[in-house]
């Protein structure tokens, strides 16, 4: 059972003068007072959190030594939060739905022995791209012509600087293309003594030498989607573990 919990931060002059946005003209002296109070979500309606997930798993073994596993997970995530606490802007994205394909992983590793004590082993996986999302800091100036007035958080500074951040895209509605990585690794068994086992190991990591974005800027402007973090292209590595 989840339990929430809802901030309830009331502007003074949305309680006393009915106002979504405070009015420098009607309220003026209300701007900036607050209070909070932290009470059960269900007080205002009812928050939900679904998560249904399901996996296949299958691992095979063969007369030669070679081995096979992998598995397919699936699932969908339902976010649900549309009820107002103290503004409309909760309602705003409140149902929100992460799909099954955006949830699947497919998994897959194995070995295979070969002649001279050799092994080759690896990875192969395909994991949901990362979220895309827009967030845009709109300025007063284009806010203004459409409210027939400056945004209560302007106050009586003159020009007003501040900003009203507006979700262009909701989440879990654009993706970056899924990630599909390859890892191999050869591997040469060495017996030193009777008592002592040396293995060699030549890995390459993402064979496939994928750059998959795995973040991005996600506020909209000249910069909107630049990758702040890619995944590693190929390399390789020599390794050496000595068992005794």
């Amino acid at each position: 059972m989840w339990a929430f919990l809802a901030l309830l931060q009331v502007d003074f002059a949305s309680r006393f003068c009915v106002l979504a946005n405070v009015s420098k003209k009607n309220c003026s002296a209300q701007f900036g007072k607050v209070f909070s109070q932290v009470r059960q979500a269900s007080v205002y309606g009812d928050q939900t959190l679904v998560n249904d997930f399901f996996g296949i798993t299958a691992n095979a073994r063969f007369a030669s030594g070679a081995r096979i596993s992998g598995g397919l997970d699936l699932g969908r995530t339902v976010t649900d939060s549309c009820f107002i606490v103290d503004s409309v802007q909760y309602l705003l994205n409140c149902h929100n739905v992460k799909g099954y394909g955006a949830n699947a992983q497919v998994k897959f590793n194995g070995n295979i022995p070969l002649p001279a004590n050799f092994v080759v082993s690896g990875v192969f996986q395909t994991l949901p791209g990362s979220t895309i999302t827009a967030s845009y800091a709109a300025p007063n100036s284009a806010i203004a012509p459409s409210l027939n007035r400056n945004l209560a958080a302007c106050g009586g500074r003159t020009p007003c600087t501040s900003n009203a951040t507006v979700p262009l895209v909701a989440s879990n509605v654009l993706f970056n293309p899924r990630v599909a990585r390859l890892d191999l690794r050869l591997a040469k068994r060495l017996n030193v003594s009777p008592t002592k086992r040396l293995m060699v190991n030549f890995d390459v990591f993402n064979v496939l030498n994928g750059s998959y974005v795995l973040g991005q800027n996600n506020t909209f402007g000249n910069t909107w989607q630049k990758p702040s973090q890619t995944m590693d292209g190929l390399m390789f590595q020599m390794s050496a573990n000595l068992s005794f």
